[in-house]
């Protein structure tokens, strides 16, 4: 019973793992896919007068807040899940872990803001003219 429980176990946490790899996988694309839009407001800001520090840590933020508006519906809804699989399909009972849950979500939160904020970095970065040129 034990070595069934455990290698449930491993497979639960291997498709875990796999949907979160996943989830990276679609971050970078759709951070991809606007990235040139981004760009040009980034370079027109800093002709506006915005300094590079205050580019990257407003996307930062930016990011940041996106990741929480899709973090709290999207945990709830993991723990609506979790708990109706628990009780129709194993038929065990339903726990979870709070700490655990903060930090996977201080950690994709983090990880949000820092690539969103990387996507504009190069543009924070260059001569304006040069990327405008580009454009």
């Amino acid at each position: 019973m034990t070595d069934a429980l455990s290698q449930l176990s491993f497979a639960a946490t291997l498709v875990g793992s796999l949907a979160v790899g996943n989830g990276l996988l679609v971050l970078i694309g759709s951070l991809s896919t606007g990235r040139r839009q981004r760009e040009a407001d980034t370079v027109i800001t800093k002709v506006l007068g915005a300094t590079r520090t205050e580019l990257i840590a407003t996307a930062f933020i930016q990011y940041g807040l996106l990741a929480l508006l899709a973090a709290i519906p999207a945990t709830i809804i993991g723990l609506g899940a979790g708990r109706v699989v628990s009780a129709l399909m194993l038929e065990v009972e339903f726990t979870y872990r709070p700490d655990v849950i903060t930090i996977v979500l201080g950690v994709a939160l983090l990880v949000t803001a820092l690539l969103g904020a990387m996507t504009i970095l190069r543009a924070a970065s260059a001569r304006p003219a040069r990327l405008l040129r580009d454009l």
